[in-house]
């Protein structure tokens, strides 16, 4: 037959998949085209073994049953774009935009921006310390959206003494504060100010690890 199934099984997991082959594919075939479908960042050092162990080599014929390892899992098949995906701009949309793609374990992404760190020139130009962002019930945070309450930390207008992103829903003195403190959960408003806003967005770069596909502080 022109064509064969492969079971494929990630290394120290139970998790298995089955794709189809044409006879002469290579080993080195299959695990290039699995990096491009299932690796978190395209690149990944796969190798490839027999169920019992050993090691194959790239120019053999792929197996009926073959261990990968160096793969996470078989989840989140994704279409493999030939260069990475770039962001432009670390501002409020671009960062939201980072933690999408990591959350959905998508790390073939690459964010510049011409500033020293995270923020957009909104935040870091345009407004002063006291601006503010003014939304019904603090509806302006950089974890908005459901998919962001049961990832990264989790919540947001949790206790703040819960450490993590909680902390944001404590009363803030900071720049730009009034008397009082400032912030969501304060019970004197709900509407940030520039340095809270500029913290939760870099520490959201931290929360879901995208920081080190930042290129900052370059045209």
């Amino acid at each position: 037959s022109k064509y064969k199934a492969v079971n494929l099984k990630i290394k120290g997991k139970e998790e298995t998949l089955d794709l189809p082959a044409e006879s002469e594919t290579t080993v080195g075939d299959m695990l290039q085209a699995v990096d491009k479908m299932f690796s978190y960042r395209m690149g990944a050092k796969l190798t490839a073994l027999t169920p019992e162990g050993t090691a194959l080599k790239a120019d053999a014929t792929v197996p009926s049953a073959m261990v990968i390892d160096g793969l996470q899992d078989f989840q989140h098949a994704r279409y493999a774009w030939p260069h990475p995906v770039c962001i432009i701009g670390g501002g409020f949309y671009g960062v939201k935009m980072a933690m999408e793609y990591m959350l959905h374990k998508n790390e073939n992404i690459m964010l510049f921006d011409r500033h020293k760190d995270a923020g957009g020139d909104a935040w870091l130009y345009s407004a002063t310390k006291y601006s503010r962002c003014q939304t019904d019930f603090g509806a302006f945070n950089i974890w908005w959206g459901h998919q962001f309450n049961f990832s990264g930390d989790g919540g947001y207008g949790s206790n703040p003494t819960n450490g993590g992103r909680a902390k944001y829903t404590k009363s803030f003195d900071g720049p730009g504060a009034p008397e009082g403190g400032s912030g969501a959960g304060t019970g004197v408003d709900y509407h940030p100010v520039r340095q809270q806003i500029l913290d939760s967005m870099r520490y959201a770069l931290e929360e879901y690890n995208f920081r080190k596909y930042c290129t900052f502080a370059t045209e």
